[in-house]
Parts: structure tokens; C-alpha cells; sequence
């Protein structure tokens, strides 16, 4: 294997990393609103139907002395009749909101150091200060201050 293929594997062993590692929110919540509203009406229509029937009879009675008598005879019928029709009906409506919500870290971390000189023989204390925050995936960068007074410039990786 040649350095050129052995860069570009650890490239696109990288990204699958950022990718697979870092393309996921940290949560994702999801919210749903149903709101439901009934209706209900109630219709009552009455029908009031009279009906009236007149029957008029005339009779002749003749009676055996010889005399005739009429007699009218009115009869009237008077029948009402109701009908009472009582109809409900529903209305129905329904509102659904849905709402979600992708929430990603900040990461911005803050850091302070502590050290030993090893190349001084008194073994000098050296402390200090970093603060990163990441700018893609897991790549970061970050300023770091030491009590010696070195100020820096950092990047790292978080797996």
C-alpha cells in the first residue's frame, strides 16, 4: 500500500466516524395537540294535521197516519293528528399540531490544567486554562493560557 492509499482509508475511516458518530441529534422530542370539537344540533319540526269530516243525512219518515217528517242528521268527525320528527346531527372537527423539536449540544467546555515541568530539575508547577468548543462533528478548536505564559491555539478530535 502506497502513503496516498493509507491517507485516504484513515480520511474515509474519519468520516465514517463524524458521520456515523456526530450525524445524530443529541434529542428529539416530539410533540402532538389534538384538539377536538363536537357540535351537536337538535332540529324538531311538529306537523298538526286536522281533518274534519261532515256527513249530512236527510232521512223522510212517513208515518202511518199519513204525515212526513224530514229529519237532517249532521254528523262531524274532527280527527287531529300530531307528528313530532326530532333530529340530532353532530358536527365534528379536529385539529392536529404536530411539532418536533432537534436539540444538539453546545459543547462548549471549559478547562483548567495543571502541570509539571519535567526539563527543569525543580520540577516547576505550571497551571493554567483552555476552552474549546466544537466546530464540526468532533473536530474542535480551542485557546488555551498557562501560568508561564503561553498562550496557545488547540484542536482535538472527541471520540
Amino acid at each position: 500500500m502506497s502513503r496516498g492509499n493509507i491517507i485516504a482509508l484513515l480520511v474515509a475511516l474519519f468520516l465514517g466516524v463524524v458521520v456515523g458518530r456526530y450525524g445524530v441529534p443529541d434529542s428529539i422530542e416530539e410533540s402532538t395537540i389534538s384538539e377536538e370539537q363536537q357540535r351537536k344540533s337538535r332540529d324538531k319540526v311538529t306537523d298538526t294535521e286536522k281533518t274534519t269530516k261532515k256527513e249530512t243525512i236527510t232521512r223522510e219518515i212517513e208515518r202511518p197516519d199519513g204525515t212526513k217528517e224530514k229529519v237532517t242528521e249532521t254528523r262531524e268527525d274532527t280527527t287531529v293528528g300530531r307528528r313530532t320528527e326530532v333530529s340530532e346531527k353532530e358536527k365534528g372537527q379536529k385539529n392536529v399540531e404536530t411539532s418536533r423539536e432537534v436539540s444538539y449540544g453546545s459543547g462548549f467546555s471549559i478547562s483548567a490544567l495543571a502541570g509539571a515541568s519535567v526539563t527543569n530539575t525543580p520540577f516547576a508547577l505550571v497551571y493554567g486554562v483552555a476552552a474549546s468548543k466544537p466546530v464540526l462533528g468532533p473536530i474542535s478548536v480551542g485557546v488555551f493560557g498557562l501560568s508561564s505564559g503561553v498562550l496557545g491555539v488547540s484542536a482535538g478530535l472527541t471520540f
